[in-house]
């Protein structure tokens, strides 16, 4: 074979595209996909200043559109599993997200270093779906975050997740609610995420959430959030002790 035949047969390269006779996830893999989140709109939060979202409003945090709001509006969704994770800010300003480990887990969560303030928090984040989603075909998994003043709703998640395994069930037995509850700070009002008992799940609904679990264990997938992209590795039904308020 000659030089100039071999270079011209090296710019041939096989392709399958895939179509919808076919398996369109079969040639998807993680990097090509983001999980989205469902964040939680404050006063100062970008979309409630462009006036697309209301303060307590819930947010689906690729389309930016309302999927939820305060107590009247709230959230179903059924829990896949959990991962904590340990967000830095230096002079306020957001520098890192980190898987939460025996490494960092007792660091201080606010000191000054060479001049600099730095700020920590700890995250528990919640892989889920939507009956809704099921409901209309377009189920896909969604990270539900708590932190800061909403931390003790993740706790509180963790409790009822710990006793439904004490009965033997899974976590995806049932579905649970997320409200945001109005408080009071020195700066005004601002809303607190928590989680309220739902109901059993369906049969499609157990479906569904069987499957997406699995896919999360062996998965590394990257979680959108409004304001910064993190990749995170999956581990489902994680909850410890610690994560228990009391």
């Amino acid at each position: 074979m000659s030089k100039e035949v071999a270079k011209a047969e090296s710019k041939e390269v096989a392709t399958e595209v895939q179509t919808s006779t076919g398996s369109f996830s079969a040639g998807v893999d993680a990097s090509d996909i983001i999980i989205p989140k469902i964040l939680l709109m404050q006063a100062i939060s970008k979309l409630v200043e462009a006036e697309k979202a209301k303060q307590g409003d819930f947010i689906h945090s690729l389309d930016e559109v309302v999927v939820g709001a305060k107590e009247d509006r709230p959230v179903e969704f059924i829990t896949l599993g959990m991962y904590k994770t340990l967000q830095t800010f230096e002079n306020d300003n957001y520098v890192k997200t980190e898987p939460l480990t025996v490494e960092n887990t007792n660091l201080a969560y606010e000191e000054v270093i060479a001049g600099v303030k730095i700020n920590r928090t700890k995250t528990m984040n919640y892989y889920v779906i939507r009956p809704d989603d099921v409901e209309n075909m377009s189920v896909f998994p969604m990270v539900i975050t708590f932190k800061r003043t909403s931390l003790k709703g993740g706790k509180k998640l963790a409790t009822k997740l710990m006793m439904l395994e004490e009965f033997g069930a899974e976590i995806h037995a049932k579905t649970f609610k997320l409200v945001a509850k109005a408080e009071e700070g020195e700066k005004g009002k601002y809303y607190v995420m928590d989680v309220l008992d739902g109901r059993k799940t369906t049969e499609v609904e157990t479906k569904h959430a069987i499957k997406w679990a699995t896919k999360l264990q062996t998965t590394e997938v990257k979680v959108h959030d409004a304001d910064e992209e993190t990749k995170t590795e999956a581990s489902v039904n994680n909850v410890s002790n610690e994560d228990i308020p009391f």
